[in-house]
């Protein structure tokens, strides 16, 4: 107890003694402390998971390195450098603007053969757009097409020699978090349209010799631009590769192939995807991407992440996001390396439940006043995520893509070879398993009554052979 000191004083008849505190606590003690300790059992522990989560991001970004993937700007244009032939490079800068002369003719003259990626859609190509028709109907443009092809001689020959490199071309552009140079994506489109012209003239005048070589020459184009490395980029690719496999087999209703011919076509057609390899490149690149893009190198309490809504004056601001929050995301980013482990079958499914844990997530690790920042958190790191489910529908496709163009050449190499159909699609060349979708159904075989023709059928899609 403290010492008390008194004195009195008086007011009317009473006498009223006043005590002064000269030590101990003062009155304004209780409620502080009791503020302090309602601060402590809320905000701290939340303060403390966030130095925590801040920690374990930066000893798991030190850790990624050992995987041989991407994890930084500079690990990517290393693994690009690895990955690419300077030397291609050199000679597709001294053809692409003659090729991009002479595809403005063709644009201009209807033979649109692949969409512009940057023109949205998403759907294959009409074949109404083709001015070519089927060998045997008049062709009152053929005059036309053939000049073109004749004065696009000279880039054709240096487009043949550029897709005898085995590594594709340096891709060039910023790879930068939204910000990056998207355009040499295009490059695919502007590659394939004089070898597409030429197949489309050569298939006309049934010279399948040298539609054939066009068919290859388009094949051996859109490799030199296979970097692996964006989502954007492999779907264009599938849609360009599943666009060839549609005209061609299109071509198996005229009978025009002969055996050798389609054996070449078969191994054009390619063998089975490897989904690990291509599926982990690109989900590693995009992981770079968004690493940038929420600054995961300098992450306290929270992080600064680029906003994805531009301000009016066309810049971006940031948002700072917690630590844990980031944390959970990045480590969104990891499972998504590994959600192809499975295969084919069930792919999609399986990267759109991982898209949902941003639905899933716990509001704001149950703190009432941080509500709104969780809501604003989802919604920006949802946007920063990549698109697992594009990407896994867009491989999806290619390999079905693939399956049925490969057993319908293989049942016309079976035709030729033996002068009679296949019983069953056991008896093909190729192995049994690429006679079914990804996801399980079988194809299925069937002829006509007199023998003349057959049909492959694949979900609803029907692919006629003669």
């Amino acid at each position: 107890m403290g010492n008390e000191n008194g004195s009195t004083k008086s007011w009317g008849e009473g006498k009223v003694k006043i005590y002064r505190r000269t030590s101990g606590f003062p009155l304004w003690f209780a409620p502080v402390l009791f503020l302090l300790t309602a601060f402590s059992a809320t905000v701290g522990p939340w303060y403390v998971r966030q130095l925590v989560a801040a920690i374990e991001i930066r000893v798991h970004l030190a850790s990624l390195g050992k995987s041989g993937l991407p994890i930084d700007r500079e690990s990517l244009l290393k693994m690009l450098d690895q990955r690419t032939s300077r030397e291609a490079t050199t000679l597709w800068e001294d053809v692409y603007t003659p090729v991009i002369m002479l595809n403005g003719a063709l644009y201009s003259s209807g033979l649109k053969t692949y969409e512009d990626p940057h023109q949205g859609g998403g759907g294959m190509t009409d074949r109404s757009e083709f001015k070519i028709p089927p060998p045997g109907e008049p062709w009152p443009e053929q005059r036309y097409f053939v000049e073109l092809s004749k004065s696009a001689e000279p880039v054709l020959a240096r487009l043949r020699q550029l897709g005898m490199y085995d590594q594709p071309v340096w891709a060039p552009g910023g790879y930068t978090a939204y910000s990056s140079d998207f355009a040499p994506i295009g490059w695919a489109n502007t590659f394939s349209m004089l070898p597409a012209m030429e197949f489309e003239i050569a298939f006309y005048n049934e010279q399948m010799d040298d539609a054939l070589e066009a068919l290859q020459l388009n094949s051996a184009l859109q490799d030199k631009l296979d970097w692996q490395t964006t989502i954007l980029g492999e779907t264009q690719r599938s849609k360009f590769i599943c666009q060839r496999n549609e005209r061609l087999l299109e071509t198996l209703e005229y009978n025009l192939w002969n055996q050798q011919q389609i054996g070449s076509l078969l191994e054009l057609v390619g063998m089975n995807t490897d989904l690990a390899t291509r599926w982990k490149n690109v989900i590693a690149t995009e992981r770079v991407f968004a690493l940038e893009a929420i600054h995961a190198d300098s992450i306290g309490i929270y992080g600064r992440v680029l906003s994805s809504e531009a301000q009016s004056d066309g810049t971006y601001k940031f948002i700072d996001v917690a630590a844990t929050r980031l944390r959970d995301f990045i480590n969104v980013l990891d499972s998504g390396l590994i959600v192809c482990d499975g295969g084919f079958n069930g792919l999609e499914l399986r990267a759109g439940e991982l898209r949902k844990v941003f639905v899933n997530w716990p509001s704001a690790d149950g703190n009432l006043f941080l509500r709104r920042s969780h809501r604003i958190w989802n919604t920006e790191l949802q946007q920063k995520c990549p698109s697992f489910e594009t990407l896994a529908t867009a491989l999806v496709n290619l390999e079905n893509s693939r399956r049925i163009t490969r057993t319908a050449l293989a049942v016309k190499q079976f035709q030729l070879e033996s002068g009679d159909w296949p019983a069953n699609l056991d008896a093909l060349s190729i192995p049994p398993a690429e006679c079914v979708t990804v996801e399980g159904t079988e194809f299925e075989l069937a002829v006509d009554s007199n023998g003349e023709s057959a049909t492959l059928t694949a979900d609803l899609n029907v692919t006629k052979i003669l």
